[in-house]
């Protein structure tokens, strides 16, 4: 997946150059790890997959680090919705597909 829109918007909105840094390392892993599960695109996210990363966070990084790492992934998710390159679909919706499928949870499990 492709961050790098997102990231400068960020960065045009009023981020420090620190935070489109550590925003971009998250998405980053983020982005590799949905690729290993075969999600190329947003539209193939769904919440099993979210949760599933922060289940694999859990094993690799500190509390702290996973919070950061949802705060990111949540607030991408936010603005792919907002952008309409996303819908946002949530229980109770009806249309959730085999899996819960959530593309663009912009209240994301992430971690």
């Amino acid at each position: 997946m492709d961050f790098d829109e997102y990231l400068v918007a960020g960065r045009a909105g009023g981020w420090s150059p620190a935070t489109q840094a550590q925003y971009g390392w998250h998405l980053a892993r983020f982005g590799a790890w949905l690729a290993e599960q075969g999600c190329y695109q947003p539209d193939g996210l769904t919440r099993a997959l979210l949760r599933g990363y922060g289940a694999a966070l859990a094993d690799v990084y500190s509390p702290a680090t996973r919070q950061v790492s949802a705060i990111a992934i949540r607030s991408w998710l936010r603005w792919m919705a907002e952008e309409g390159c996303c819908r946002v679909v949530r229980p109770g919706d009806g249309d959730q597909g085999a899996e819960g499928a959530a593309p663009g949870a912009a209240d994301g499990d992430a971690g």
